[in-house]
């Protein structure tokens, strides 16, 4: 986990063991929380972005016949490996637990945050409003509550593609 630290530079020196409790990166942004808090929601929508292009490639491959898990592999040797292919896959998806541990809600609200701090910035982001769509039509479809990695459910659904 990293800690995107807001504060005096004092006073984050001074907790800084409290963060190293539970952390293994702790970077100092500002002293104010705003940039930390733009930093999180930039940080959570490349995230979503890379689960949402990973589960279409995923499903993909997967209807074009390809084993899951040998699309994976590949991915993960060669420059396509993210935190969402080497952990979020393996671990909630291929195992059809679907259990990482945020919703669908959070996801789709870091990602509106992160579009009207673009917006207000002037700074197009055609990627990250598709991700958001793409969020918000598979909560539409299942629940607001569903795991984040349920999108790839969603994906499968769309295109016809069945798992045991």
């Amino acid at each position: 986990m990293t800690v995107m630290a807001a504060g005096d530079a004092a006073a984050l020196k001074a907790i800084e063991p409290l963060f190293a409790a539970y952390a293994t990166h702790i970077v100092p942004v500002a002293p104010e929380p705003g940039p930390a808090q733009i930093l999180k929601i930039i940080n959570n929508t490349i995230t979503a972005a890379n689960l949402a292009v990973a589960a279409e490639a995923l499903v993909l491959g997967t209807k074009a016949g390809l084993d899951p898990a040998a699309i994976l592999e590949v991915v993960n040797s060669g420059s396509a490996r993210s935190d969402v292919t080497m952990t979020k896959f393996p671990r909630h998806v291929l195992t059809r637990s679907f259990d990482f541990g945020a919703a669908m809600s959070l996801v789709s609200n870091d990602l509106g945050a992160c579009l009207r701090e673009a917006e207000r910035l002037r700074v197009p982001m055609s990627v990250g409003r598709a991700v958001w769509e793409l969020f918000r039509r598979a909560m539409t479809e299942g629940s607001s509550r569903d795991d984040l990695t349920r999108v790839v459910e969603r994906i499968e659904a769309w295109a016809g593609v069945e798992h045991p």
